[in-house]
């Protein structure tokens, strides 16, 4: 008998005596988008009750507030800025560092910047647009998650307050939906590149993150079968997928600009890539019309890269 993943998932909780579920407790039971699909059809069934990001309780009803917390407390130890909401009542869990905020904190800092950066250069109706086309496309492609349903009702029939609300407010929902945001691609590359270095994350951690979709960058046309889990307790039952070392290394071959450059060459220099791979992928990268020659320029470069970096016969 073949069982979904939503009856997987129901059949763990109702087996269990334990009052709080992490995310992290079902991933093996699906892919994310399933988990996903399927922890938010057992909240509609008032099975599970969301309690904070990447965290579920059964339903409060009756419970006191106080064992929900120790609960909580119990199953993620001890978080920085952490909240958590039963019911009506929401409770910080943990201490907020002092002089330093965690990384997660610094990073929805950053998405709460590009997205009052992006209403004081967008005007609504572009927003509004954009977002849906990108929506769309992300639809198409297969990629779609609950808060991009959100979004989609938001653009398409929410009240230009209620985009604002999601896209600037300080609750949790709106920090939730701004971890999916749709619109991408709205900003000049000066000015995000502005808001990012002057980021307290960036200074923190010497890095930023780039929101971008799936037409970004240069991929063979299977980049996608390639796609590496990434899970583990400190993305918090969450699962990323990202891009196989060969298919980041073409990407970076293809931009080619001088950061990109350098990031290949350490790849080589750790042994991250083998030529022949790089080879065969680089063939299938597409070629549009008003640039016929770009596998064949992905795959000269790959070339005298890795010649640069072969030792002397």
């Amino acid at each position: 008998m073949h069982y979904s993943v939503k009856d997987k998932l129901k059949a763990k909780v109702r087996a269990s005596k334990a009052l709080v579920f992490l995310r992290a407790d079902f991933a093996h039971l699906g892919c994310g988008r399933q988990i996903s699909r399927a922890l938010s059809e057992l909240e509609s069934e008032r099975i599970l009750v969301r309690a904070g990001y990447g965290v579920y309780t059964r339903p409060v009803a009756g419970v006191p507030v106080d064992q929900l917390v120790a609960g909580v407390k119990a199953r993620l130890g001890r978080r920085v800025n952490r909240l958590v909401t039963f019911g009506e009542t929401t409770v910080q869990l943990g201490l907020r560092s002092k002089g330093r905020q965690n990384a997660q904190s610094l990073l929805d800092s950053l998405k709460l910047e590009m997205a009052q950066a992006v209403l004081e250069e967008v005007d609504m109706a572009t927003l509004r647009r954009r977002s849906l086309e990108n929506l769309e496309r992300w639809r198409e492609n297969g990629s779609w998650c609950s808060a991009f349903a959100e979004w989609q009702e938001l653009m398409a029939s929410g009240s230009d307050a209620e985009v604002v609300a999601a896209m600037t407010g300080s609750d949790e929902t709106a920090n939730r939906l701004r971890q999916s945001a749709p619109y991408v691609g709205l900003l000049r590359t000066t000015m995000l590149e502005a808001i990012r270095e002057a980021s307290c994350f960036y200074e923190t951690h010497g890095y930023y993150v780039d929101p971008v979709d799936s037409r970004t960058a240069v991929l063979p046309r299977d980049w996608k079968s390639r796609l590496v889990n990434v899970s583990s307790p400190g993305t918090n039952g969450v699962t990323g997928l990202c891009l196989d070392p060969h298919d980041l290394f073409i990407s970076k071959v293809a931009a080619w600009r001088e950061k990109d450059i350098e990031f290949a060459k350490v790849m080589i220099g750790h042994g991250m890539v083998e030529k022949d791979r790089l080879l065969v992928l680089a063939s299938k990268v597409p070629n549009p019309e008003d640039d016929l020659d770009r596998a064949a320029r992905i795959i000269k470069r790959i070339e005298r890269l890795c010649a640069d970096r072969e030792p002397p016969q």
